[in-house]
């Protein structure tokens, strides 16, 4: 029984006023925030400051469960308390610990956290005061009134004398000493078992340093990349030798936003050279990381989970007809260069499958080089602050007040070996991937070679360098039936061919939010037949210049209309040409 009074009155530490007041404001800021992975900081601070001084724990709980309930209800005003914070006049103090090392665990990048800490701090010290005030008014009232002993008995035998005589003086109202109590002076503001408790601590956490580490390293590429593919983003195991630099993932997956059944990218092991000072500041700076073996499209063991994206725009392309927006059937044609412009959904037969390849483009691009301004993390306007649902502002960013350097950094990657499908294999080179691209000099290059040399891919983004963003495509020897199968050729004209070969070079922007192209390029067909009218010709090579420009979405085909026809009449024989230009003249180019 000893025991029992003794832990509760270890519990409930001190009724002084301080006590009362860091209670009810501990109880307020653990209640409020958003999560330990949003703000590992705040989190760490408040539990060891509340072991080691001595605050009335039972009241810091019962605050706690009441904030709890609290941070839900006001979820809505704690966001826009932060974005007003973030976005407003004391934006310099909080970038200032957002890029901060160690403060840069506190969280205050995310609105809700910045909003919840500051809705905390205000309502604990209300609370708190209200408190302090109340138990000192009963400590006042209760010393008068235990020298008239009828008044005093029928006052400590009630039900919420006896709950708040346990809960914040630790002792049944009949065996308190009000007079003592009222004139009780702190005697120290530590908990004797709470500095041991928090030395305790402190020394695990440096022993355990490196498993630390790997969970501050994992949580940011977790977080990141989750933000990055669009759903969920698995680690399996992650191991990092702080004294080397070295890091090793096992089965990293990501799952397919488009089935969440799926993986889109699975790798068996990663190894790279991590900067372990950059932790300090939430950095995660990678370099020469490896990848081996990695499958494509594989399915997973549980259903992943999408995104929250607080960006209301959809990536999906669909290829619906505007014709305020489209050429006409005859096209725009220049006079001096009969050059023509195409909408391609007019010449594809399932328009719809090539636009989801668009898309999926559209998506990829957009992870390796978002729009510096129309990004996710902007400040936030009214327009798109109001139609963020509820269960979004916990997610919601203020990456632009990150400087300095990106939350995640790719210097140098090799994955070897991604197998897409049984007859395509990849192998991908890249530098200066980022999640923040717009606070990196160097550009990002990336190169993708089939294993099989008939696909080369360049890419090129300019990020913070003066450099031309740039793009290349090469493809050799690839198989024509399935490319001619899908585009109309018109009734009275058709063409086959064995392979063909692509080379296109060009540059690519963004444009209002849209990816711009401008792509010169030159397609050759091998063993071509073409029939026209009802006239045959045989070609060994039929060569077609064009270029790609508009909308990435919804590109538009620029090629010159005369090129087909001075093809085939040139090579076909003195007696036939004459015909062929009579039946090619209104036919030209496909699909009219």
């Amino acid at each position: 029984m000893k025991f029992i009074k003794k832990l509760i009155a270890i519990i409930t530490g001190q009724s002084n006023p301080m006590q009362l007041f860091l209670a009810a404001l501990f109880g307020f800021l653990l209640g409020f925030m958003t999560g330990f992975q949003y703000s590992p900081f705040i989190y760490l601070v408040a539990v060891l400051l509340l072991l080691l001084l001595n605050v009335n724990l039972v009241v810091a709980a019962i605050i706690f469960a009441i904030a709890e309930i609290l941070s839900f209800v006001l979820e809505a005003l704690s966001y826009h308390l932060g974005a007003w914070l973030l976005d407003g006049f004391l934006q310099p103090l909080f970038k200032w610990m957002i890029n901060a090392p160690v403060l840069a665990y506190a969280g205050f990048d995310y609105y809700l956290v910045t909003g919840s800490f500051i809705l905390a701090i205000i309502l604990g010290v209300i609370v708190g005061f209200v408190l302090t005030r109340s138990a000192k008014n009963i400590k006042v009232k209760m010393a008068a009134l235990q020298t008239e002993k009828e008044a005093y008995n029928r006052v400590i035998n009630k039900r919420s004398i006896k709950v708040i005589s346990w809960a914040v003086f630790g002792k049944s109202a009949h065996k308190i000493d009000w007079v003592q109590l009222r004139d009780k002076k702190l005697k120290h503001p530590f908990r004797w078992w709470g500095v041991i408790v928090t030395v305790v601590i402190v020394v695990l956490l440096f022993v355990m340093s490196s498993f630390m580490q790997s969970q501050v390293v994992k949580n940011i590429l977790v977080t990141q990349l989750t933000k990055v593919n669009g759903a969920t983003v698995d680690i399996g195991q992650l191991d990092i030798d702080a004294l080397d630099g070295k890091i090793v993932i096992k089965d990293l997956a990501f799952a397919n936003p488009d089935d969440l059944y799926q993986n889109s990218f699975f790798a068996k092991e990663l190894k790279a050279e991590v900067n372990v000072s950059a932790l300090l500041a939430k950095r995660l700076e990678l370099s020469d990381v490896v990848v081996d073996n990695v499958l494509t499209n594989s399915k997973r063991q549980s259903k992943a989970s999408l995104y929250a994206n607080t960006n209301t725009e959809s990536d999906t392309i669909t290829p619906v007809d505007d014709k305020s927006k489209t050429m006409d059937s005859a096209g725009d044609v220049s006079k001096e260069n009969k050059t023509q412009q195409f909408d391609v959904r007019h010449y594809l037969k399932n328009a719809n499958e090539y636009y989801d390849y668009l898309a999926k483009l559209v998506r990829v691009i957009k992870w390796l080089a978002p729009e510096p301004v129309a990004q996710e993390d902007k400040a936030i306007s009214k327009k798109n602050n109001d139609v963020i649902p509820v269960y979004q502002y916990a997610q919601r960013q203020a990456l632009h007040l990150i400087e300095q350097s990106p939350t995640l950094v790719i210097a140098r990657l090799m994955v070897n070996n991604i197998r897409y499908n049984d007859a395509l294999a990849l192998n991908v080179t890249a530098s200066n991937l980022s999640t923040q691209p717009w606070l990196t000099i160097a550009p990002t290059k990336i190169h993708i070679v089939s294993v099989d040399k008939t696909m080369n891919v360049d890419f090129v983004s300019a990020n913070n360098s003066r450099i031309a963003p740039s793009f290349s495509l090469m493809l050799k020897s690839m198989p024509a039936d399935k490319l001619l199968s899908d585009i109309k050729l018109g009734n009275n004209f058709n063409l086959t061919a064995k392979t063909y070969d692509i080379n296109m070079q060009g540059s690519w922007g963004w444009q209002s939010g849209d990816i711009e192209l401008n792509a010169p390029a030159n397609i050759t067909f091998y063993d071509a037949k073409i029939n026209a009218g009802g006239v045959n010709q045989s070609l060994a090579k039929l060569p077609f210049k064009f270029t790609v420009r508009g909308s990435l979405g919804n590109p538009m085909i620029e090629m010159d209309n005369a090129q087909l026809q001075n093809i085939l009449i040139e090579s076909g024989k003195r007696a036939v040409k004459d015909r062929l230009k009579d039946e090619l003249k209104n036919r030209l180019p496909i699909g009219w």
